[in-house]
């Protein structure tokens, strides 16, 4: 145990040693650094002052621009993917449950002007629907949108083969065989046909929100960022000038100081 404890304590002052012969190579680089400067002419000084500053604002545009970027890709997502997909999908689901109920009007209806003017109103809107959804499926981005995509039109085939064999024995007057299918299996159908919209629906709407936030937070980034940027900017100038003006006024000074201990007598700095 002894020598275990002698290794350690060994281990700590070579590290101490270490960490004192790093520090003295910084500090005389440091003042190496401090007395070249001094030695600086006045233009070099501004110039390297107005450097300074001139770097900062460059970084300072760059991370602006950089968040810009986000907000510009985050505000596209919204606007030109997400919305139109909650919107397109809901007049989807709108005329899904209207063909639904038509269905069943058909097959309670007897007049055959109301049955026409029904089976027009079944096509219109399922056309329109094919089309909405063609229309969706351009603006599929992800894989999971293709899944939930997928998924949607396979529901989607279901309803239709259940509506149109239902409406098929309404027109041949086979109401109570229509009224089964439409019960047993187009309600069913439908039922899983408004869930999977209501996915696609959900699955984009939380996608928005995340880009939304992604908004928020490079927003905050930015403003955060711009007055940190303009806080050392500040900092940076008032040091520069600080040093420019030292560097004027200090020779002056000496020269008067040296003056003076002549006119007293003290030949020694002459």
């Amino acid at each position: 145990m002894p020598e275990i404890g002698g290794r350690s304590l060994g281990r700590r002052r070579a590290g101490a040693r270490l960490l004192k012969a790093r520090l003295r190579c910084i500090a005389r680089t440091i003042d190496c650094g401090e007395k070249k400067m001094k030695n600086w002419k006045i233009g070099r000084r501004i110039s390297a002052g107005f450097g300074a500053v001139i770097v900062i604002a460059i970084a300072l545009g760059l991370f602006a621009f950089s968040r810009i970027g986000v907000i510009d890709l985050d505000s596209t997502s919204i606007t030109v993917h997400r919305l139109p997909t909650i919107y397109l999908v809901g007049q989807v689901q709108s005329n899904a449950r209207a063909n639904v109920g038509w269905v069943f009007r058909h097959i309670a209806s007897g007049d055959s002007r109301e049955v026409e003017s029904i089976d027009a109103q079944v096509r219109d809107a399922s056309s329109k629907n094919g089309t909405m959804l063609g229309e969706y499926e351009k603006l599929i981005m992800t894989e999971r949108g293709r899944e939930l995509g997928q998924e949607l039109n396979k529901a989607r085939a279901e309803v239709n083969a259940a509506r149109d064999e239902a409406l098929a024995l309404s027109r041949s007057s086979k109401k109570a065989e229509a009224a089964a299918v439409a019960n047993k299996r187009l309600v069913p159908a439908d039922v899983k046909y408004t869930e999977a919209l209501g996915n696609v629906m959900a699955f984009n709407k939380t996608a928005a929100d995340a880009d939304s936030t992604g908004i928020q937070s490079a927003v905050a980034a930015s403003r955060t960022g711009i007055l940190l940027g303009l806080a050392v900017a500040l900092i940076a100038a008032i040091l520069v000038s600080l040093y420019v003006v030292r560097g004027i006024t200090r020779p002056p000074a000496a020269a008067v100081g040296l003056v003076d201990r002549v006119a007293q007598g003290d030949l020694t700095h002459t």
